[in-house]
């Protein structure tokens, strides 16, 4: 396969990825544990949680770890750590928020229409990029019935 076709693959996988998932609201009892999240603060919890941590913003995106009667927490990831000679890890943080200060909740949900349009112009794309690579142009649109009688045909020798 060639190589400008090998690089389209990825982004074409993450394309149809992108469409098969939306944030749709959702009761904070029905996520379960290391599922993700997005929570959206009240401003008295956004002011409250920028006295303890860094970079508080009103939606914070990151894994449900536990669930109380007060309070939630969620792993949310603030960077990436390089060591010499090892490999890249994760930094992440847990942020404890009180449920008075979670305006609403919102998870990753199936969208059974956008993923269809999504693959649907991915298969057509794939198919053309396809076609190209195999040399099938099109040939002239005039000839649409097939070839004409009487034509003459040229064998090469």
């Amino acid at each position: 396969m060639n190589a400008t076709y090998r690089c389209l693959a990825p982004f074409l996988a993450a394309s149809l990825l992108w469409g098969c998932y939306v944030p749709a609201e959702t009761p904070i009892e029905t996520v379960g544990p290391n599922e993700t999240v997005r929570v959206v603060l009240t401003e008295a919890g956004m002011e409250r949680l920028r006295e303890r941590y860094a970079r508080i913003v009103r939606e914070i995106e990151g894994r449900l770890m536990s669930l109380d009667e007060d309070s939630v927490t969620i792993e949310r990831r603030i960077g990436q750590l390089l060591l010499r000679g090892s490999q890249a890890q994760e930094v992440r943080e847990r942020l404890i928020v009180a449920r008075t200060e979670i305006e609403r909740v919102q998870a990753p949900k199936f969208h059974w229409e956008r993923t269809t349009l999504t693959a649907t112009g991915l298969v057509v794309v794939a198919g053309y990029l396809f076609s190209q690579m195999l040399g099938a142009t099109g040939g002239d649109p005039g000839d649409v019935d097939g070839p004409r009688t009487g034509a003459p045909i040229v064998v090469p020798r």
